[in-house]
């Protein structure tokens, strides 16, 4: 569906880079198969073993030879007109270096969930705060971006210590150099999979948060101070919640064993730092309340705090 959604577009791509990151599914066959349909405009990079999401995607972005590139995962689908309206909104937008647009959310079998940014309109031009902060509809950036290939080149491509906020990270260098315009129109639909990577466990995606914000640390307290508070307080939130939910990940099921409580003590005092409201108090008693029966064992008839 992907590759078809592609060739299906009403002003065809220059140069189709298909990457294949070391399947075992017959999909390396499929791929074949569609170069020696296309000949000269699909080009086939198949690894023999997995490269991980950020280094498959910059071999195909660095096998690129237009000057503009974008990228459809294999998941997601692109609607017909998408590359012409690209096309119209470099042509409009003489000083932009990345463009994007508007996209819909699907379900596994292709239904329409929602719209990105149907009730809100993101930000566009100078947007690298923004991307810091992740100030776009739904907490969630754009995606099927068009960006000049000499920009993506000059920022380094994407960063393969990430794994799941990867694209997050590499628009925050993206942007930081470039400029950015913005099609209202949805010319794409984005898969959301209940076992995407984007589903792993709570405390996978404080670790990429926390170490996406020390990387670029430097340029945040570089800000003027309005924008470091607002990238800030924005980082915090999202660093608590998901702090705070994988607290409540660990304490799920009984009984909590100590290494479980150590670790959920652990995190919560990692989303204490990052939190702008009262303590919950319903997580505290649960982490730190000692069970009846080691109550028993210790000789107390009364709560024991550890």
């Amino acid at each position: 569906e992907a590759i078809d959604s592609v060739l299906a577009q009403t002003r065809m791509a220059d140069e189709i880079v298909i990457v294949d990151d070391g399947s075992s599914d017959g999909s390396q066959d499929l791929i074949r198969d569609y170069e020696r349909l296309h000949p000269g405009l699909i080009k086939a990079l198949l690894h023999e073993r997995n490269q991980g999401i950020p280094r498959n995607k910059n071999s195909g972005f660095q096998a690129a030879s237009c000057e503009w590139v974008t990228y459809c995962d294999g998941d997601d689908r692109f609607l017909p007109e998408k590359l012409e309206h690209d096309c119209a909104t470099i042509e409009s937008n003489p000083d932009a270096d990345i463009v994007f647009s508007d996209f819909y959310r699907i379900d596994l079998d292709g239904n329409r969930l929602n719209r990105w940014a149907e009730h809100a309109t993101p930000p566009t031009g100078d947007v690298y705060v923004s991307v810091l902060a992740r100030e776009f509809p739904q907490g969630t950036l754009f995606r099927n971006e068009v960006v000049r290939k000499s920009l993506l080149a000059g920022v380094g491509y994407m960063d393969p210590q990430f794994a799941m906020y990867h694209d997050w990270e590499l628009r925050i260098r993206l942007t930081q150099q470039g400029k950015t315009a913005y099609c209202p129109l949805p010319l794409a639909e984005y898969r959301d999979c209940p076992e995407g990577i984007s589903k792993a466990g709570r405390e996978k995606h404080f670790d990429e948060f926390y170490r996406i914000r020390r990387k670029h640390s430097i340029a945040i307290h570089a800000l003027p101070a309005d924008n470091y508070m607002r990238v800030s307080r924005s980082l915090d939130r999202f660093m608590q919640r998901f702090a705070i939910q994988s607290v409540r990940d660990r304490l799920r099921g009984q009984p909590l064993s100590l290494t479980s409580r150590f670790i959920a003590a652990k995190l919560y005092l990692q989303q204490c730092r990052y939190a702008h409201a009262p303590p919950q108090i319903r997580v505290v008693t649960k982490i730190f309340l000692v069970p009846q029966r080691l109550r028993y064992l210790l000789g107390g008839n009364q709560a024991q705090i550890l």
